[in-house]
């Protein structure tokens, strides 16, 4: 029998594409965390010590292999200038947002993370959970026993929830060069908010992208207007020491290898895609995130959730290369057992995988 590893040397020895000693599980566990300290997910959302310990909690709960400073899709956009709805129990959303006309781009500033809306907050969860795991950096010469997750949002999304997703799909027709021009704001707002992340701790940073979707953009629309700003975002993550770790949304198969262009050394992908077809393809260059259903999370038995994750082993977990998690974030009140159930088959299914 295989040594016991730590998280760290799970996923790491995971991401060389070798076999740990059972398959590695980090669930997108965000707000549900808040359940297990029995916060609002307004306090949630806005309090970076309540987040961290919701987070310790969570991960001592369920022995989760990461744990993940996240929120929402509207930290940058909310620093940015766009109103944001804050629900006492809900995920916060944009109420209104900012670039109204086109002439408001130029009232935009880059936010500063030490002090503009909730940035500061999200310093200070990855320093209290840096700390409380002794997480220096990832690689070389990593300490600590479990990676730390910052997250921010991808600059065509941020775009998205400065302008709305309506009127920027109708800039990109019909004035392209000036959605170019908001992406190359929304990118070095990127930039300097995820650096300061990675400075505060994070040695893994998830970039979310869900306008950019398959389902919204053609594969030429995402060439033009989120490849090359995506491309600075991995540059940037990894001169700061950590992992880059692009999480998409919805059916991502006809741009998988847009990420091994971009440098990316990990990929999360929604229930969308097929782990299958996601392992031939990009198995021997990315470590793959994947995919169990959030709604089986929420709706579905113990048993159901034990053979979803299962078969995502099946697909996708010979060799290594592999980290079992939710196809999205994992709704705020799924049951706590079914959480449970998907971390502990994976910790259950020993390498040489006998599935």
């Amino acid at each position: 029998m295989a040594m016991k590893m730590t998280s760290m040397e799970r996923i790491l020895t995971a991401a060389t594409h070798k076999e740990p000693d059972v398959v590695p599980s980090i669930p997108l566990i965000v707000n549900a965390a808040a359940r297990v300290t029995n916060i609002p997910l307004e306090v949630y959302a806005k309090d970076g010590k309540k987040r961290a310990e919701a987070q310790i909690a969570a991960r001592t709960k369920y022995g989760t292999d990461g744990v993940a400073s996240g929120v929402d899709l509207c930290h940058e956009a909310e620093a940015m200038g766009s109103k944001i709805r804050f629900p006492q129990d809900n995920i916060p959303s944009v109420e209104k947002h900012f670039i109204q006309e086109k002439k408001d781009i130029e009232k935009l500033k880059i936010p500063n993370p030490e002090k503009d809306a909730r940035m500061p907050a999200m310093l200070e969860c990855l320093n209290i959970l840096s700390k409380h795991y002794g997480v220096k950096k990832l690689f070389p010469g990593y300490e600590g026993d479990c990676p730390i997750i910052g997250v921010f949002v991808g600059p065509f999304s941020m775009a998205g929830q400065l302008r709305g997703l309506e009127r920027l799909l109708s800039d990109m027709k019909r004035d392209p060069e000036w959605v170019k021009e908001l992406l190359e704001i929304t990118t070095e707002a990127g930039l300097v908010y995820g650096r300061a992340q990675c400075q505060a701790g994070a040695c893994v940073m998830v970039t979310l992208e869900p306008m950019a979707e398959a389902q919204i953009l053609s594969t030429a629309q995402w060439d033009e207007f989120v490849q090359p700003y995506l491309e600075k975002y991995s540059k940037m993550v990894g001169e700061e020491g950590a992992v880059w770790l692009p999480y998409m949304a919805g059916d991502s198969t006809p741009i998988l290898e847009r990420f091994v262009q971009a440098g990316a050394p990990a990929l999360g992908v929604d229930w969308f895609v097929d782990l299958v077809e996601a392992k031939r393809r990009v198995g021997d260059d990315l470590l793959i995130f994947g995919n169990v259903k959030p709604l089986t999370l929420l709706y579905g038995t113990v048993e159901e959730v034990v053979e979803e994750t299962k078969e995502c082993i099946r697909k996708a977990g010979k060799g290594g290369g592999f980290v079992t998690s939710s196809g999205c974030e994992i709704p705020p009140d799924s049951p706590p057992e079914n959480i449970k159930a998907m971390i502990d088959t994976s910790h259950k299914t020993a390498y040489p995988l006998k599935l």
